[in-house]
Parts: C-alpha cells; structure tokens; sequence
C-alpha cells in the first residue's frame, strides 16, 4: 500500500473509484487537490504519476454520461413540446361543434406552435370539395390551386375549374413578405383525416424548409387528435340529421329542400302528395316553377333581401291555399348551398278569415239597419195609426176616399213587413223554441228578395198548404236556412236569362211538414251533390262566397229533428226538399193564438198621459184615446210628465223608453218612488226592435212593452187590459 493511499486510511483504489461519481471537472480537481495536500510535497509526484491514467480515464467517462444526458434532456424538452402542442389542440379541438371551426382551430395552433408559413384543409361536403387556406403570408393564386389540387387527389376528389378556395389570414399575417411563388413536394406535408376506415379530409401544412422525423411524429400525432374530433362532430352531425328527418317525416306542412339548380333533394310525404297534385311526381324535376308559383323569383328575392325568407301565396287546382316560405340553406361557411322551401295550408284559415270579415260587415250592416229601422218605426207608426183612424171614417161615406185609405195601409204595413224582415236577419238573438208558421216564414222570405229577385227576371211561384199547422222550433234559425236556398237559387238563375223559383209547403201524411225550393237553373252535378253540406265547399268564384251557407241549412234542419235533401229537378235545377216534424207546444205555447188580438170592453172615460217625444206621434195616441173617450195629456219627455203627474192624477200613463233627457225607465222609477200604485197603470211603447233594451227594462219595472208601428186595434186591445189592471201584454 503506498504512503498516499496510507495516509488516506487504506482507501487506495476506492478514491479513485469515488471520483467517477463526481459529475464535473471542477468537482474531481478540487477532491485531487485535496488528495495532494494531504499526501505532502514528498509524495506529490509518485501520487501524480499514479493517478494519471485513473483520472484521464474517470474524465472519460463522465463526459460521455454528461453529453448523453444533455441528449436525454432535449429529447425529453422535445417531447414535452410536442405532449404540450398535442394537449392545447386536443383542448381547442374539443370546443369545436363544426368541422370547419375544428380546421381553423387546427390551423391557428399548428402555426403558433410550429411556425409553418400555410395550412390548407379540404374535406368533401356532399360530394363537393371544400377547400379553406389558412396563411400567414401572400400565395400566388396558380401555388394556391396547385396545392388545393394536390390535397384533393390524397382524398381522391378532383378541384372544379370554377371552384373557389376560401381565404383565411392567420393572426401572425405579415404582408410585407413576399408572395409564395412556388413551393416545392418535399416541403409539404399531407395528414390524412380518417374516420370509419375512409379518409374523409386531408390537412396540408407547407414548411419554409423540409421538415425532419420529429415534426413527421408531431403532425401524425395532431392528425389522429382530429380524427377523433372529426368522428365526434360527424356523429352528432348525423344524429341531429336523424332527428331532423323524424321532424321532417312528422310536418304537416309540405316541405321541399333542393339544390341551387332547384331539384329536390329532401322531400316529405307531404311535400310528395303536393308535388303529385300539381303533377311534379318522381325526381329528376326541376321545381322552379309549381304550376303558377315562380319558386326561382322567390330565392331571387331571398338574395335580394340579403338572406331574410320570402313569402308567396298559391292557390291549387282544388281550391286549397298555401302561404309559400323560401329559405336558403348555407353551408359552414355562408355560401348558399340550396334552398327549402315550406308551403303551409290555410285554406280553412282564410275561409274562416273571410268567414270572420263578412260577419264584421254584416254586424256593421245590421247595426245600419238597426238605427234606419228606430227610425223609419216613428213615422210608420203615425202613417199607420192615421190611416186606420180615416178609415174608420171614410168606411161611412164610401167612395174613393175609403179605397185610397185601404192602399195606403196596405202599403205602410207592407213598409212594416220589409222592416221587420230586416230586422229579424240583423237582430242577433238566443236560440229559442217556440210555435211558429212555415207558411209565414216563406212569405216573409219572398218578401225580404223579391225586388232582387225580380232586377234579375226571376219569377216567385209560391203555394202554401193552408191546413199545415204550426211548428215547434227556432223560427230564426229556419228563416235562415230558407233564406240561404233562395239566396243560392237566385246566384244559380241571375247567371243567365232568369228563370222561375218555386217554394212550396205541404203537409204530408206521415205528420211531416213538407217544404221544397225549386229552380230552372243549371242544377247541380249528380258528383258534387254529396259535397255540397260540407262546410267550406263552394262552387263560386273566389270572393262570391264562403261555402257555409248550406252548411248552416243542413244544421240548422237537422238540429231541428228534420232531414234535408237535393235532387235533380225535371227541367234540370236543382230541387232542395226539408221535412220537418210538426210541433206539440205545451199548454202555455197556444199556438193558434199567435197573432191574434182579443176582444176587451173598453173600460171607461179615464184620465190618460201620454209621454212621447215624435210628436206625430203622440198627437195619434193622444186622438185615438179621445176617440174612445178618455181625457188625455200630451207630455214631451220625462221630465215633463213629472211635471203634469205632480198637477193631477193620472189612471195611465203611455210612455216611449227613449227620449232625450228623462227616459221611459227612469220615468217608471221615478212613478215608483212618488206615486203609489200608478206603476202598475203604466204602458211602455218603444221603436228599438234590436238592442233588446227595452225589453229588459220593462220587464225589470213590470210593465207591459208594445213595439212601434203598432196596430190600433192592438194598442187599444192593451190600453183596456191596463185600465182593469190586467198585467198580461202581447209584447
């Protein structure tokens, strides 16, 4: 053992050993020195020479671990960057819901992280390369489609002439570099995008120099990342595509989706009965034009209007109606990949619009006719009663006198009629079952057409079974219906020459009232004879009609327990015949009374107030009541009659229900609080035959209602029956 390796406890080789555990020069210098010291100037060279060759060759090695570490640690930096790249894109990628946002996420990261100067994607699109360019610097248009024309091939797909590529500049675009001009095979890199076995994109990145085996691994690595997110948005692509089929299979509106050259690509089974009515069956066809819809000038007017949908009207071959939608259906990038085009049935909307606007017209109508009626009721009343009373006169002397006085209260009553026939279509009412006359209703109906009837040249026939009794029901209701068939006869005959209208009543044996409605004109064809109750079916011109009105006749017949039915006339019209059941009013419905005016004694001279603010007609009151002997006070209005009630008493008092300032149901108020018993000798007259006003006030002060233009005899019939405190009015 030598003095050194002695002096250092017996160490010898085990020093030395140490030292190849030290991991720098300046580490193995500073433990030699320190053996140096140690072992004394003496022993400095023999420890020297002894340790040449053993250090020399520990320096060896430490190198050797020390340049293999740095390779180590930048093999291990480059993964790291390369496991950073792949997780900051596989974060991105996964926010991305389109394929298109997922090629510009790819885009924009691959050029932060790797600094390439382009990153082309192209993916097919229903069949249609898309082809997108993300740059950081200018490329000539020839490089460019080169390139684009380049990727298409790796997905089998070939670049149309005409196709546009999209331009996209990258955050770090620098204009100042020089276009690319060229680029060279060897400095690009094609990544396939696969999914289920197929490639279905391609990404192309282009290098400023040929890239090595690290960035080959990189970018693979970055293709199976988007891959997976390719396979992801595809998939919830298609099941949304899956569930837009089951919407599309379940709308009732007719959908159509077709290409920008108008061929259906989609179509529901809607939108194929739609296309088969208007004789576009089966594919291949372009859908432009739809018999008179210019679908083409529809999209036009989309483009026009930068993109808002465009709405249209079309009426069909059977009269339906649809409200047209045309859309433009974009693909990921904006550019109009096709249109859809939704048509939406509202015939029956719009039948029930019409419906609605002529109902509001015809409110607005009776309304008119409500207020001419009040106010032609004054003065028929006065013409009237006047005439009546000359009668009564005249009928002593005889003579032409006697006769002009009957035509002129034939002629006022007829005025009456007209009025009243009026106001029973303009008078909106509950329905209500009581007795009525079929014979009557037909009369009033023919009398209610017969100036139109007549304009047109067509003749009234009518005959009317005296022996049919009353009927039980809603007069109104029927009176309608019958309305209907002679108003739908008339539009059939005033087509041509005219013709000859026939209404006839019988009873028949079997205890039904027969009624048939007959006309000369074209008829109706035995194929649509089945249709014609149906609601909405008409065979008029648009705008003539609603297709209601035999709707309501079959209703309203049947409602009543009757049948109704069409054939074919002898001389080729139509003939409509109702069988209705007769009625059995009860005992309080004596139906044999209706119209009828009982004979009351007259009661005595008394003292009588009538109120009315037509001075005509109060004057006539005023002269038929002194005919009969009673004392009789005229008064204006309300306020006035209090005044000659707080004069002297009064054994009735006649009163109109509107007048200006004090009305008739406050002045029954007021008799009510200030004179007792004399509401109960109160009569009230009115012309307001609509509102139902005067009604509800009378029966509300419990006096009788008598409506203008009355007949004398009834009006004198009511003025005994209150004078001896009978309450009961034929109102």
């Amino acid at each position: 053992m030598s003095d050194i390796e002695k002096q250092r406890g017996g160490g010898g080789s085990a020093d030395w050993s140490r030292l190849l555990a030290l991991h720098s020069v300046e580490s193995a210098t500073r433990e030699i020195q320190r053996m140096l010291d140690s072992a004394g100037e003496a022993g400095a060279e023999q420890q020297m020479a002894a340790a040449a060759d053993p250090v020399a060759e520990a320096l060896e090695i430490w190198r050797a671990a020390r340049d293999e570490l740095t390779r180590m640690e930048q093999r291990l930096e480059s993964r790291t960057r390369e496991l950073g790249l792949l997780q900051d894109l596989g974060r991105k990628a996964a926010e991305a819901h389109t394929v298109s946002d997922l090629f510009r996420i790819a885009a924009e990261t691959l050029q932060e992280r790797l600094e390439v100067e382009l990153v082309l994607t192209v993916r097919l699109d229903t069949g249609t390369p898309q082809v997108d360019c993300y740059q950081v610097r200018p490329v000539e248009r020839t490089v460019l489609r080169e390139i684009a024309s380049e990727s298409c091939s790796f997905i089998e797909s070939s670049l149309p002439p005409d196709h546009s590529v999209g331009i996209h500049r990258l955050g770090s675009w620098d204009e100042k570099h020089w276009p690319m001009r060229s680029v060279r095979e060897q400095d690009m890199i094609m990544l396939p995008i696969r999914r289920r076995e197929e490639t279905v994109a391609c990404l192309t990145l282009v290098h400023s120099s040929p890239p090595g085996e690290a960035r080959f691994r990189l970018l693979y690595g970055a293709a199976n990342q988007l891959s997976t997110h390719v396979d992801r948005i595809l998939t919830v692509q298609e099941a949304e595509q899956g569930r837009f089929r089951s919407i599309l299979e379940c709308m009732p509106q007719a959908v159509i989706l077709a290409d920008t050259g108008f061929l259906p690509v989609r179509v529901n089974p809607a939108g194929n009965e739609l296309l088969e009515c208007l004789g576009f069956a089966g594919g291949g066809r372009s859908v432009r034009r739809l018999d008179g819809l210019d679908l083409g000038a529809m999209a036009d007017q989309v483009l026009k209007a930068g993109g808002r949908p465009a709405d249209s009207e079309a009426r069909l071959p059977d009269g339906r109606v649809f409200n047209v939608t045309a859309s433009a259906v974009r693909g990921e990038r904006g550019r109009i990949e096709g249109w859809v085009f939704v048509f939406t049935d509202f015939t029956e909307s719009r039948r029930m619009q019409d419906q609605l606007s002529q109902a509001e017209k015809m409110s607005s109508l009776g309304q008119m006719i409500s207020g001419v009626a009040h106010e032609l009721n004054n003065p028929l009343a006065s013409i009237l009663g006047y005439a009546q009373l000359l009668q009564a006169t005249a009928a002593a002397e005889g003579g032409d006198l006697s006769h002009r006085l009957k035509i002129m209260d034939q002629e006022a009553r007829r005025c009456q009629k007209i009025v009243q026939n009026l106001l029973s279509f303009a008078r909106r009412r509950d329905p209500e079952r009581k007795p009525y006359s079929l014979n009557e209703l037909v009369q009033s109906v023919i009398s209610l057409m017969r100036y139109q009837l007549r304009m047109d040249n067509v003749e009234v026939v009518s005959e009317t079974d005296p022996e049919l009794p009353y009927l039980y029901g809603d007069a109104h209701q029927i009176q309608q219906a019958l309305l209907n068939l002679v108003t739908n006869a008339h539009h059939a005959m005033k087509k041509g020459p005219g013709g000859q209208l026939s209404i006839r009543t019988v009873l028949l044996d079997g205890g039904e009232a027969n009624l048939v409605v007959e006309d000369d004109g074209p008829g109706i064809p035995a194929a649509i004879r089945s249709k014609i109750f149906d609601p909405f079916f008409t065979t008029k011109d648009p705008g003539e009609g609603t297709g209601l009105g035999l709707s309501l006749v079959y209703s309203a017949i049947t409602a009543h327990g009757g049948v109704v039915e069409c054939e074919a006339a002898a001389d080729g019209g139509a003939r409509f015949v109702i069988r209705l059941p007769v009625g059995q009013p009860s005992d309080e419905e004596d139906a044999g009374g209706a119209g009828q005016v009982d004979e009351v004694p007259p009661a005595g001279r008394s003292s009588i107030l009538v109120v009315d603010d037509e001075e005509p007609v109060a004057r006539l009151l005023a002269e038929m009541l002194m005919s009969e002997g009673h004392q009789v006070q005229v008064a204006s209005d309300g306020n006035e009659a209090l005044d000659c009630l707080a004069q002297g008493g009064y054994d009735l008092v006649v009163t109109d229900y509107k007048m200006p300032g004090l009305g008739g149901k406050l002045l029954c108020d007021a008799i009510d609080e200030q004179y007792d018993g004399l509401k109960g000798r109160v009569l009230m007259t009115t012309g307001d035959t609509v509102s139902g006003e005067p009604e509800k006030a009378a029966g509300e002060a419990g006096v009788p209602l008598i409506h203008k233009p009355f007949d004398l005899e009834e009006f004198r019939s009511l003025v005994r029956r209150r004078l001896r405190g009978e309450d009961r009015s034929p109102a």
